[in-house]
């Protein structure tokens, strides 16, 4: 649970977008909480637990983050998609590597399952002096050992919810960076114009102070990998990023796009585009002239 300047509960829904996966993520905004109990909270000298009314006795106790808005650590913070089932740790590096150039200094990992590889090379950037990285699980959820392919919720998960997981890692930004970009390890956001990433951005917010969330458009793009025989993080080079195809066309605002949001100033977000905005902040699409993403497809060697 964050703790904001939200106080009664408003349950926030999603939708999936197969229909196969029939469970979908919710979160909820408590309001009107006692903040002498919060701070006792805080203090942990008393718990915070949520339940059902009709079965009280079986509560489960929340961990309170406090995302009150006071001096931000961080200018940029990057959050990709809950990883899962993912073992192709030699693209990480140029994830890492292009935001840090970009400004990056705290990557939000929400993790579900990665193979040892990739857990390693996060701990090699998890020793980086130049960002800091947060961990989050994103496991499966128990469920009894004899429980039916038909009855395992898990089967019924689209993607490990992300969209879930991505509003959740807005509510857990607040108060700790000014920008989030909400990315996957496949997009290279490429800046036009002789700027730099965090210039595209605050000069847009010059442009309309009222923006929570900037929207950028997407070229589908591809590259050959080289790197199927690579067996130590030092045997990679960018230099076949140095040849990327891309297409002429630039898809519209909504398709493919990706977001970069002030946390504080949006409610909820799909993967493509925001849902709603906190009070009267608005959304920009920020110029392909500007700056867009290349929404990279991998080509074997």
């Amino acid at each position: 649970m964050f703790l904001g300047k939200e106080n009664n509960l408003e349950i926030i829904r999603f939708f999936t977008i197969w229909t196969k996966c029939t469970y979908y993520g919710q979160y909820g905004v408590a309001r009107k909480i006692d903040p002498v109990q919060v701070k006792k909270v805080l203090n942990k000298t008393e718990k915070l637990y949520v339940f059902f009314t009709s079965h009280p006795e079986e509560k489960k106790s929340l961990r309170l983050i406090d995302s009150r808005l006071g001096t931000r650590q961080h200018k940029l913070a990057v959050c990709p998609a809950p990883i899962l089932h993912y073992a192709e740790w030699t693209v990480l590096p140029q994830f890492f590597e292009m935001w840090i150039e970009h400004g990056a200094t705290k990557f939000y990992l929400y993790h579900h399952s990665i193979s040892p590889e990739v857990d390693a090379l996060f701990h090699i950037y998890e020793n980086d002096p130049r960002i800091e990285i947060e961990r989050v699980p994103w496991g499966i959820i128990p469920v009894p050992e004899n429980t039916s392919e038909a009855e395992d919720v898990n089967k019924q998960i689209f993607r490990g919810e992300h969209v879930l997981a991505w509003n959740d890692c807005i509510m857990r930004s607040r108060g700790k960076t000014k920008y989030l970009a909400l990315s996957d390890f496949d997009e290279v956001f490429v800046v036009f114009q002789n700027q730099s990433f965090l210039s595209v951005l605050e000069n847009a917010l010059k442009a309309e102070p009222a923006t929570g969330a900037f929207m950028f458009r997407s070229t589908p793009a591809s590259y050959k990998h080289t790197y199927s025989n690579v067996t130590h993080p030092t045997q990679i080079t960018f230099e076949n990023y140095g040849l990327i195809n891309a297409e002429r066309r630039t898809l519209p605002a909504g398709t493919m796009s990706k977001i970069v949001v002030i946390p504080e100033r949006i409610l909820s977000t799909n993967v493509h585009f925001p849902w709603a905005m906190e009070a009267s902040f608005t959304k920009k699409v920020i110029s392909p002239k500007t700056s867009k993403i290349l929404h990279l497809r991998c080509l074997s060697s």
